[in-house]
């Protein structure tokens, strides 16, 4: 599977930063104290299973808001977040690291090549999409946003806008943290190996 380019990268990330995000610099990653708990809500994964907020529990996730046509984004931060969980397993235990969750925004177009495109970065990540009213209750649990090119519908070839973090959900289901573009893989794994011990210890 041919993936999309990754051309003027980092203007189209700044643009699609939450306004008013509590970024200390470019690429850092910011904790959300207390963690907010996310809505309940039913997709279905690449694989046609159904995926609930039960599968983010009991596990650390990171989760991307994205779509399968996205131009640069997207296929950057996946391969990013491969990068970070590699330099994550040479400081912690294989079933201790993450989950990466790639919520696909636009199912018109999403749905049957979901499994190629999140494949495509790993056999490990996680494609979910459903109904909008399903995945508005991700988008609005993690502070996202998703605007969709509406002028361009009729298209095959529309644009959609949507929040460029990662979302770092602790096991309990909380929305702990944000992961802001660009992320630089030691800094990223540092953050997370960090949050994980402080959530360790609060709850032992």
């Amino acid at each position: 599977m041919k993936l999309p380019s990754k051309a003027c990268l980092v203007l189209l990330i700044i643009s699609l930063i939450i306004p008013g995000a509590a970024v200390a610099g470019q690429g850092a990653a910011e904790k959300i104290d207390p963690g907010k708990p996310l809505s309940e809500f039913t997709l279905t994964d690449h694989m046609g299973s159904s995926f609930t907020k039960n599968n983010l529990t009991d596990k650390w996730s990171l989760i991307l808001l994205g779509f399968t046509h996205c131009p640069d984004i997207c296929p950057y931060t996946l391969q990013n977040l491969t990068l970070v969980l590699q330099e994550m397993s040479m400081r912690v235990r294989p079933e201790n690291l993450p989950q990466v969750v790639f919520i696909a925004v636009d199912p018109a177009r999403d749905r049957a090549i979901l499994k190629d495109y999140v494949e495509a970065f790993s056999d490990d990540y996680i494609g979910a999409t459903g109904d909008w009213e399903e995945i508005e209750k991700v988008v609005e649990s993690v502070n996202g946003f998703v605007r969709v090119e509406e002028e361009a519908y009729a298209r095959n070839d529309y644009q959609v806008y949507h929040s460029a973090f990662v979302a770092v959900v602790d096991p309990q289901g909380n929305l702990v943290a944000h992961l802001n573009p660009p992320m630089n893989p030691s800094a990223s794994t540092v953050f997370l190996t960090n949050l994980m011990r402080e959530h360790a210890r609060q709850i032992n």
